[in-house]
């Protein structure tokens, strides 16, 4: 899913980062278990983040609700969206500077647009097309597809990642000499140091309170304040980092014991939700945050801890990563759409939603996009 990863660093006297692949296989089937249960849980949800559940979320971007869902579908969306997307950040940000030290700032500027813009230019207006004029309007029947409705829920549909990758792209190459002074990476932390936890999280607590509990990165093409303050801090993290990981590793305890923490944190806020955002929103906000923080920093220490040498499949699961991003939620919504009058339980819904779709994708994958023009035109060839 992130572009810059297929070139991962592979000097004498750099530090081989398989555990990158492992993450960015496990985040991208997150992302299809997220998209593919989320008309299974009990709650409505947005695009909101650091969380997509409340009275203030309405089912806009997710217009149809099944009428068997689980409660456990509600803590499952909470744990996957309020660390998923930081972490892809963390990790763009990092192998963005190791292109950006390699190539130079116009090669680097030149290989985005191949990788990111030239994409984003092809495959938008057809997942408009899929999603936005098909497959929505049959699973929200009961409203009226009007344009202004079709325009207001597809936007740039799940493909907002890109379009922020390109601008913290460019807010970095504008601020060369500044992140080049050497302040940043003295006072950035680096990935095994935990106690700087607190502090990060105080710092996006202060930005979320701002701007009312939330931002929503998803509902324009045009980057907002919050949202892109909010994602650049995660990318920036991971872009100062860059080299600095191999310098500590933290026991399995201690990844662990974030781990829980993170997680823990989330079940407690899943169901108290609506009277901390009532009474007590920078709480809301810091909790939020620490969880993110926590469970970033948790599975960037046990990837590292567990994954110690490249698997071919989880290095086939990660190549395939950038299709499986740009097509698997119209394919998701297919599956949801086909499974929706079957009387099954949630769970058994939620479940053959994310092996359907992931079965599928990986079949288009291998036999349609591996090694032909689609998967050189993803890879800027």
């Amino acid at each position: 899913m992130i572009p810059d990863m297929e070139a991962t660093p592979s000097e004498k006297n750099i530090e081989n980062y398989y555990y990158f692949d492992a993450l960015r296989a496990f985040m991208v089937l997150l992302g299809i278990a997220l998209h593919g249960t989320i008309s299974y849980g009990m709650e409505s949800h947005g695009a909101s983040w650091p969380f997509s559940i409340g009275p203030q979320e309405t089912l806009t971007l997710w217009p149809y609700k099944d009428a068997k869902n689980h409660a456990f579908f509600d803590y499952f969306h909470n744990v996957i969206h309020i660390f998923r997307m930081p972490l892809f950040f963390v990790m763009a940000g990092f192998f963005g500077r190791y292109s950006y030290e390699k190539e130079g700032r116009l090669a680097f500027l030149h290989k985005r647009k191949k990788r990111i813009l030239y994409p984003l230019i092809v495959f938008w207006p057809i997942l408009f097309g899929l999603v936005g004029l098909g497959l929505l309007p049959l699973l929200n029947l009961k409203e009226e597809v009007t344009l202004s409705y079709i325009l207001s829920v597809s936007g740039p549909i799940h493909l907002w990642f890109l379009f922020y990758l390109l601008y913290c792209y460019s807010t970095v190459v504008l601020l060369e000499r500044i992140l080049r002074s050497g302040w940043l990476e003295k006072n950035m932390p680096s990935f095994s140091s935990y106690t700087s936890i607190p502090t990060l999280s105080l710092l996006l607590a202060i930005v979320i309170s701002f701007h009312g509990g939330s931002v929503n990165a998803a509902a324009s093409f045009f980057p907002k304040r919050g949202a892109f303050l909010v994602y650049f801090i995660f990318f920036l993290f991971g872009w100062i980092n860059y080299g600095r990981a191999s310098r500590s590793v933290n026991s399995y305890l201690t990844n662990i014991t974030a781990l829980v923490i993170g997680l823990g944190i989330i079940f407690y806020l899943t169901f108290n939700m609506n009277n901390l955002a009532e009474d007590n929103l920078f709480i809301l906000c810091f909790l939020s945050a620490f969880s993110a923080w926590s469970l970033i920093f948790s599975s960037l220490g046990l990837a590292r801890r567990i994954y110690l040498r490249p698997h071919p499949a989880v290095t086939y699961l990660s190549t395939s990563s950038y299709w499986i991003y740009i097509f698997h939620f119209p394919i998701v919504i297919l599956m949801v759409f086909l499974l929706k009058d079957l009387t099954l339980p949630a769970l058994t819904k939620g479940a053959l939603v994310f092996l359907l779709s992931t079965t599928l994708l990986l079949i288009c994958y291998e036999f349609f996009v591996r090694e032909g023009k689609v998967d050189r035109f993803l890879k800027g060839k």
